[in-house]
């Protein structure tokens, strides 16, 4: 997941944007002035956005792997109550 969340924020990176519109035929000048509004008007908030969900990946993740290692110690103590 935290991968998707990255290869979506680099595909939405102003930069990479002016890129793919110089690529495409508009030119630099009007391709910069579109990312320098795009940047400050949405991409901040995109930003911000996938920051939250990569913190919330790494979180999830640290949670089950907690999660795993504590069934597996209570596995091997005899029990096998899984909580």
């Amino acid at each position: 997941m935290t991968d998707r969340i990255l290869n979506i924020q680099h595909h939405f990176n102003p930069l990479h944007v002016y890129c793919r519109l110089v690529e495409r035929g508009v030119s630099k000048r009007l391709s910069m002035s579109i990312c320098r509004y795009y940047e400050l008007l949405i991409y901040s908030w995109l930003g911000w956005l996938s920051v939250a969900g990569v913190q919330i990946c790494r979180i999830a993740r640290q949670a089950n792997q907690r999660s795993c290692s504590i069934r597996r110690i209570h596995r091997n103590s005899g029990c096998f109550k899984l909580f």
